[in-house]
């Protein structure tokens, strides 16, 4: 404690150190629920293949691997996690739904 600022700068460094721990909880928390909805789109990527032809679900596995990559690649930026499973997702949906409109995929 240096003299003169009345123990201030003790105060100042005990809550400059909450803050990262309470960070790194919330980074736990934003890893594992991204983690969780991809593997929750796995799954739903996997099973596809009562819907389309097999070049397609190969294609959309590949899409999804990728996109597992990707979050090993950021979990230093956890906050942009849960935009991953979510924009393979919507890629699944998009190439359900012009199989269907375009090439006459049905399930």
């Amino acid at each position: 404690m240096r003299a003169g600022n009345g123990g201030a700068d003790m105060l100042t460094r005990g809550a400059v150190r909450a803050q990262p721990a309470r960070r790194m909880g919330l980074r736990w928390i934003a890893i594992v629920v991204a983690s969780a909805a991809h593997g929750a789109v796995g799954v739903i990527v996997a099973a596809s293949t009562l819907l389309m032809p097999n070049a397609a679900v190969v294609g959309l596995v590949g899409l999804w691997a990728a996109g597992a990559a990707l979050l090993v690649r950021w979990r230093h930026r956890p906050f942009r996690l849960p935009a991953v499973p979510l924009a393979v997702l919507a890629l699944w949906f998009a190439v359900a739904w012009a199989g269907d409109l375009l090439l006459g995929w049905t399930a």
